[in-house]
């Protein structure tokens, strides 16, 4: 699933990366087809093409607060609009994409070599229809301040890997 060469990705700076900011890029590690591949098993999943595998299903507020959440919701039927799905290591396509070497590397180098079960989650639309806020843009590099204000501009996104832009419908 993953591009060649990918697995031997040098790791000291996404972890450094880590340490210092609560998140890792490895940059591009997958090509576009398998994305692809990746966003239509979710699409499918969220509108029960595939096995009733006992995920755990969140739906996004109407306000796009999380603390506004319904808990113990869960499914509600097909849809596109869950904000949220757990557990997808049950899935035999999410479980090979968590189980592949690069992510195992970066695992336990964050977490230690006893790692053996990983967990998959799904974000999917979040903040659609609610209030996204912003706080210390200044603080992101400048590349990332220049997508931001296209996307408060625009109302609109690219998603990773993908070609067209999606509307947004959120306050700012």
């Amino acid at each position: 699933m993953l591009l060649p060469g990918t697995a031997q990705t040098d790791l000291e700076a996404p972890l450094a990366s880590f340490a210092e900011n609560g998140f890792a890029r490895l940059g591009l590690v997958m090509d576009p087809e398998m994305l692809a591949q990746l966003r239509e098993r979710a699409d499918a999943t969220m509108l029960a093409e595939t096995n009733d595998l006992h995920l755990f299903f969140q739906h996004d507020p109407g306000s796009g607060r999380y603390e506004d959440l319904e808990y113990r919701q869960g499914w509600r039927g097909p849809s596109l609009a869950y904000r949220k799905i757990e557990k997808l290591e049950r899935d035999s396509v999410f479980r090979s994409w968590i189980e592949n070497d690069l992510f195992a590397r970066v695992a336990r180098a964050t977490i230690g070599e006893e790692v053996t079960v990983y967990r998959a989650v799904l974000w999917n639309k979040a903040a659609d229809g609610g209030t996204i806020f912003l706080d210390e843009i200044g603080e992101l590099p400048l590349d990332l301040q220049v997508k931001l204000l296209r996307v408060i501009d625009n109302q609109e996104i690219t998603r990773v890997g993908g070609t067209e832009p999606v509307a947004l419908d959120v306050r700012l």
